[in-house]
């Protein structure tokens, strides 16, 4: 099997239909931000519960968090639009 045959198979998903070949997707970042906010938003609920413990400028302190990591998924969602290279 040469080389260009395995790189059409590799085309081709198990239905027989194409693979979305796009260089850039925003579905792709879409879907991978949302389950990422769906992830950040458990995580402050977990630090939430049990704010009455905290120290008084403790708040601030986990919005700072949420607002980092934020600002870090959607520098990964851009990331994530890009269609990932297959080595062989």
């Amino acid at each position: 099997m040469t080389k260009e045959e395995r790189i059409q198979l590799s085309k081709v998903n198990k239905k027989g239909k194409k693979k979305d070949e796009k260089f850039f997707s925003f579905k792709r970042g879409f879907i991978f931000y949302w389950r990422s906010n769906v992830f950040l938003l458990f995580s402050i609920l977990l630090f939430l519960l049990n704010k009455n413990k905290w120290a008084p400028d403790g708040d601030s302190y986990v919005w700072l968090f949420g607002i980092q990591v934020e600002a870090l998924l959607i520098l990964l969602s851009f990331i994530a639009c890009l269609r990932p290279r297959i080595l062989e």
